[in-house]
């Protein structure tokens, strides 16, 4: 049951009313952009007098600013605006110079709202940093900071050493560097007793651990100590009462066994195995075992498989699983876990009073606003959540306005309960992503991006993920096509014409080309057949006048002796299949045997070597795939064209690359008789039964039709809050192990670097066949078979 979802009152009012009620058309006053500019503090302002009717949110629309930044430079006008009253209106936007430095910036960063009596060290502590990291990120301001004032908060400083202005340090909310795929190797225990000397960097947490003590025990050797540490500090530490193999950590505050884990370097699961029945996310009080001298390993369990003489995974009775496999398979759902979940998609609420529409305006049309353009994600959404909460699944879902303006962005950002989000899904614009990304990183909360096609918005943060996948994997798509349908086939690579730079025909002719047998057997009868229809058809006007001076009604006797005669003295000599020359000497002595052709892979550029290339190379005996590698629409249709009539002689398939999902003006006769096959992200196979329900209850419930956004939305929703119920908050290291059932597009992620993010792998391939689309289903080629051995 969903218990709380954010969504600004106005936006669904207006939608009832759209549906029930005939609403009349808003009147706006006319405002004028001044002209006046004037510098302020090195800084230009349009300045704008004030007249009636004017408002904060049309000024803001007509100077492309928020009301936020009016505000701020005009403080007076948060409470109204006066007739004649003069603002200073920014030229340059917050939002241009946020940009600007997203662009420019090599660091990661995102932005905190200074708000009434904030200063520098109390926003460091907030995110717990290095206050001399945030006054280095903002060289150009100090306190008193001022309220709405943008502060840059870096997120790399947060793994930088504290030195003797270090900020107070919070137990349960500092949030380590993600290190993935590797364990730190915990320090050296350092001798008990005596006195510690604070070095920079250094903790309680550290330091309990080093020493082997709880903090409690280094706190009561030294009254009046506080986790404010500065370097050169000197701490007293006691001497150790008793040997154990662990320390006691009391929670403080609400935290996240993950971060716990990280804070002392340790394997998350080992903190599980010392703690039967902890959960995911503590509570303040909570006490918690940390294990001494513990070095990480890998482990891997074996587990028997006796199924009569069953041979698993090539091994003889046995299956090795790693230690994540196990502890996936072995996830108990808490059905009393609440999983929250922010929603950032883009609603332009904002603009939703200016919308102009009366009893005859369009429907389609008024979708067609900005306000409306995702609200079938959200629809989409909404009908997983709901699917799972039925479930028994419990799900806090927050609805955030975030569109590709970068102050809305940030305003967001400020929503103290979005720390304590499980998943964010979005915002969908890339800038806005981008910082979100940042402050999803430095509070380890899984990020997902639903539309984007570029891997920069998964870079350098292990908690993002891509559901769009990128073009450069169709590569491996491509080859399970080969390998499960065209193994047998003569191949062609085609392009336009020749670039300077290429990747993409070293990459397919690498992929392919290893698939395919290096020749395969025609036999001789057929080849020889062959010849006799060819050389036939090079003595045509031979042939044609000598029947001329036949008798008629001897013409059919005539015609067989000439053809023996025809084909005894003007056979050629040879001909080319495939590219291959064959003599007919060697065909004709050896008619009851077969000759062997060449297989290979033959590129060619239309705008140098025309069709005749494809046509001296292709083949008559087997299938012609063609892979048409081009973002050209034209140049792929005339291609198509040209052939198609070709295809009388050659059987032939296009495989379009690497997207002709949006060409135009296709001829569909013409896409099915080449029986063109492309890639696709998604897919919606209208005659499968679980979509067809699915479109049924959208209907019921939403009064309208699904499009393509409400399968978006549904399919990513299902997809990631269906993980987060099979393996918990925690569930990023389960997605090898995991794959449900979509109904629009199918998703497998991996992570391609080290510190990086997920992204989606998965390419549909579908299939024009008989004018109608349908999805091609494809295997990955089989291993190659190991040599046998043979005893000496």
């Amino acid at each position: 049951m969903i218990k709380s979802i954010i969504v600004k009152k106005r936006f669904i009012l207006l939608i009832l009313s759209i549906i029930y009620i005939n609403l009349s058309v808003f009147s706006q006053v006319n405002i004028k952009k001044s002209n006046e500019v004037r510098i302020v503090n090195g800084k230009e302002y349009y300045i704008h007098i004030v007249e009636k009717g004017h408002t904060l949110y049309s000024l803001a629309r007509v100077y492309e600013i928020l009301i936020d930044e009016i505000v701020f430079e005009n403080p007076a006008a948060k409470d109204q605006l006066l007739i004649g009253q003069e603002l200073k209106i920014p030229v340059k936007s917050r939002d241009e110079a946020v940009v600007q430095s997203l662009n420019e910036e090599a660091d990661e960063f995102f932005y905190h709202v200074a708000k009434n009596g904030e200063s520098l060290q109390s926003i460091a502590r907030i995110y717990l940093i290095n206050k001399k990291d945030l006054e280095k990120a903002n060289p150009s301001l100090s306190d008193p900071l001022k309220t709405g004032q943008y502060i840059k908060v870096p997120v790399g400083a947060k793994t930088s050493a504290p030195n003797a202005d270090q900020i107070k340090i919070k137990e349960e909310t500092i949030h380590p560097t993600v290190v993935e795929n590797q364990v730190v190797k915990q320090q050296k225990t350092q001798s008990q007793g005596g006195e510690h000397i604070v070095k920079a960097g250094e903790n309680l947490y550290r330091i309990a651990l080093n020493y082997q003590l709880s903090i409690e025990e280094i706190k009561a050797a030294n009254p009046g100590l506080t986790e404010i540490l500065s370097v050169g500090q000197r701490i007293t530490i006691p001497l150790k009462k008793k040997e154990s193999d662990f320390i006691i950590h009391k929670v403080k505050r609400k935290s996240k066994l993950i971060r716990v884990a990280r804070n002392y370097n340790i394997d998350v699961r080992v903190l599980r195995d010392l703690n039967p029945g902890i959960r995911e996310k503590l509570k303040s009080g909570d006490v918690i075992r940390i294990p001494l001298n513990w070095e990480p390993e890998i482990i891997e369990e074996i587990i028997a498989v006796e199924e009569k003489e069953t041979v698993v995974e090539e091994t003889e009775t046995q299956l090795i699983l790693n230690q994540d496999s196990l502890q996936c398979a072995g996830f108990v759902v808490n059905l009393q876990d609440t999983f929250k979940i922010a929603l950032m998609i883009p609603l332009y609420l904002e603009e939703v009073d200016s919308l102009k529409f009366t009893k005859e305006t369009d429907v389609d049309d008024l979708l067609n606003e900005r306000p409306f353009r995702f609200l079938q994600f959200y629809y989409g959404a909404m009908m997983a959540v709901d699917s799972l909460n039925a479930l028994g699944m419990h799900t806090e879902l927050s609805v955030y306005d975030v569109d590709n303006s970068i102050g809305k962005t940030i305003q967001v950002l400020q929503d103290s309960s979005l720390q304590e989000q499980d998943l964010i899904i979005g915002p969908f614009h890339r800038r806005s992503f981008k910082l979100t990304s940042h402050f999803a990183k430095i509070f380890e909360i899984p990020i997902i991006n639903p539309l984007t096609e570029s891997t920069e918005v998964i870079e350098d943060n292990p908690f993002s993920f891509k559901c769009e996948p990128n073009p450069d994997s169709q590569h491996k798509q491509v080859r399970n096509l080969v390998a499960t349908y065209f193994r047998d086939a003569k191949i062609f690579f085609v392009k336009h014409k020749q670039a300077l730079e290429e990747k993409e025909f070293p990459l397919y002719f690498a992929e392919i080309e290893d698939l395919l047998d290096t020749g395969y057997y025609v036999s001789n009868d057929i080849i020889y057949d062959l010849i006799i229809e060819k050389s036939i058809a090079d003595t045509t006007t031979i042939y044609e006048s000598v029947i001329d001076t036949m008798l008629i009604d001897s013409l059919s006797y005539y015609t067989t002796e000439f053809d023996s005669l025809i084909i005894e003295d003007e056979l050629l000599r040879s001909i080319s299949i495939e590219g291959t020359q064959i003599l007919t000497d060697s065909i004709e002595f050896n008619l009851y045997d077969s000759t062997y052709i060449i297989n290979s892979v033959s590129p060619f550029y239309y705008s140098i070597d025309s069709l005749h290339a494809f046509e001296n190379q292709a083949s008559i005996y087997r299938d012609n795939v063609v892979f048409v590698f081009t973002d050209d629409n034209v140049f792929a249709l005339d291609l198509m064209t040209k052939l198609n009539i070709a295809r009388d002689t050659f059987s032939t398939t296009i495989v379009g690359l690497p997207d002709w999902e949006g060409f135009n003006n296709m001829d569909y006769e013409i896409l099915s008789n080449l029986k063109v096959h492309f890639l696709s992200a998604s897919f919606v196979n209208y005659q499968d039964r679980d979509i067809n329900r699915f479109i049924y209850d959208f209907r019921n419930q939403y009064l309208t039709e699904p499009l393509y956004y409400a399968f978006k939305g549904f399919d990513i929703s299902w997809y990631f809050l269906n993980a987060m119920m099979s393996y918990g908050k925690d569930f990023m290291n389960c997605l090898p192990y995991y794959s449900p059932s979509n109904i629009q597009s199918e998703m497998k992620f991996e992570r391609a670097n080290e510190g990086d993010g997920f992204e989606n792998q998965i390419w549909k391939i579908l299939k024009y066949d008989r004018l109608r689309l349908r999805e091609v289903i494809t295997h990955p080629p089989d291993p190659p078979e190991e040599p046998e051995q043979q005893d000496v």
